[in-house]
């Protein structure tokens, strides 16, 4: 025994993952009872949600890359809400420029709208479109 203990039983912890009772380490947090649990519980569950979220974080900052070679992400752009547009894009849906970059358009909140993902190929970087 450990003679810090004089006899006593080392305290035990609960593992958080599998719920198994383990001695104490004090060199350690004592949240998991092993390296395995400990990765198993910080695994992130990827749901369709994620992976939109995901995505729509990729476009935004694609399309402000984009922009921004051209400078055209005006100083008053709330990039929060250009983000929850890109979001927020129904099924099916894509997000446009009214005016495209491509044509010195602002990647701005105001410049954006939602088109079915042929309207949008139709369109590409013409300025006057008038729809299918």
């Amino acid at each position: 025994m450990h003679k810090k203990f004089c006899g006593r039983d080392k305290p035990k912890f609960t593992c958080e993952q599998c719920g198994t009772e383990k001695e104490k380490n004090y060199q350690s947090i004592n949240r998991f009872c092993s390296h395995k649990c400990a990765q198993v519980a910080s695994r992130v569950v990827k749901d369709d949600t994620w992976y939109k979220r995901k995505r729509a974080i990729a476009n935004e900052a694609w399309q402000r890359y984009h922009a921004r070679l051209k400078d055209q992400t005006p100083p008053d752009a709330d990039l929060k809400l250009m983000q929850e547009i890109y979001e927020n894009c129904p099924e099916g849906h894509e997000v446009d420029h009214i005016i495209p970059i491509a044509k010195g358009g602002p990647h701005h909140q105001d410049n954006l709208q939602y088109l079915t993902r042929n309207e949008n190929r139709t369109k590409s970087d013409k300025l006057n479109w008038s729809g299918l």
